[in-house]
């Protein structure tokens, strides 16, 4: 296990595909000071916001993109991990919130698809009824073959891209969703195509983190193979995707906590990482609970359901 972890924190291949690139004028240290501290609370979260809108209003260029992505970041910390934590309403308007500052970087870029179809995803998922879910999905549908297109090599191989393939990470999120089947966007079999590509996309530094960042380290995109998995493995009712989906959730937590024991797990993401802790235990709670039962397809699409 620890020669795979170390294998895993010695990739160094930088990227070719458009990413955010570090602030070029405008001084952002006291923004970023309070990015750092976002893990602390809702409201530490919603100040390093409202630091970066002001930003936004007063940069162009790659400092102006810097800003957004900072938003989109700080929106799904918001939006989707603080979920517990901050009361649906309010977080239905930080994402509209965040899709609104990325319209303001929008173009064929990754840093606008990445976060436009992950504030627009995220604020589906909470719509209050059927009509608004429509509303978002075809916001999606609108934007998602672009977006998809700006992953892929000259001969259409999905390689990924900035925030170590965040776009196909997002739409493996919305693709293995067993709630995306009401509006047309579920498709498990995309969905593990989409995250396996994810976990293989190269990496680079994303500021304002200071430690290099690729598929093998973003440790999201492990929780979505996993996520897929047992959603295909529902659709083909074949069981043996159910145990790979559990073993892989396994060996990821294995892995994370031999960094962490070691001392080498980088604290910059921690309230994601976190998060997706949370989930992949979630997952192998689920798969374990259904895997022996006779019914298990329907115990296992339940258990996604809800």
């Amino acid at each position: 296990m620890r020669t795979f972890a170390l294998g895993l924190l010695g990739v160094c291949a930088l990227s070719a595909s458009l990413q955010a690139s570090p602030p070029a004028s405008y001084e952002f240290a006291p923004e970023d000071a309070l990015f750092a501290r976002r893990g602390e609370s809702p409201e530490a979260a919603a100040l390093a916001t409202k630091a970066y809108q002001n930003a936004l209003g007063q940069t162009v260029g790659e400092d102006k993109i810097y800003a957004a992505v900072q938003i989109g970041r700080l929106a799904l910390l918001q939006g989707v991990i603080y979920e517990e934590k901050i009361p649906v309403e309010v977080r239905r308007k930080i994402l509209e919130s965040c899709i609104d500052s990325i319209d303001t970087i929008k173009g064929n870029r990754q840093e606008y698809y990445y976060f436009y179809l992950s504030c627009v995803g995220a604020r589906g998922k909470i719509a209050s009824n059927l009509i608004d879910k429509f509303l978002y999905a075809r916001k999606m549908s609108n934007i998602q073959t672009a977006a998809l297109k700006s992953t892929q090599d000259a001969n259409g191989t999905y390689i990924g891209g900035f925030e170590a393939g965040g776009i196909l990470r997002v739409m493996a999120a919305v693709r293995g969703n067993q709630q995306a089947r009401a509006v047309g966007l579920y498709n498990p079999e995309e969905a593990l195509q989409f995250a396996t590509a994810a976990v293989a996309s190269t990496g680079r530094y994303y500021a304002p983190f200071k430690e290099f960042i690729s598929g093998q380290t973003y440790w999201d995109n492990y929780f979505y193979v996993g996520q897929a998995m047992a959603s295909l493995a529902i659709e083909k009712e074949d069981k043996n995707l159910i145990l790979q989906a559990r073993q892989k959730m396994l060996s990821t937590l294995s892995v994370i906590q031999d960094l962490e024991d070691e001392g080498t797990l980088s604290t910059e993401r921690q309230p994601e990482v976190s998060y997706y802790r949370t989930l992949m235990k979630r997952l192998i709670d689920e798969t374990t609970a259904c895997v022996n039962q006779s019914a298990w397809v329907s115990c296992l699409k339940k258990a996604m359901e809800g």
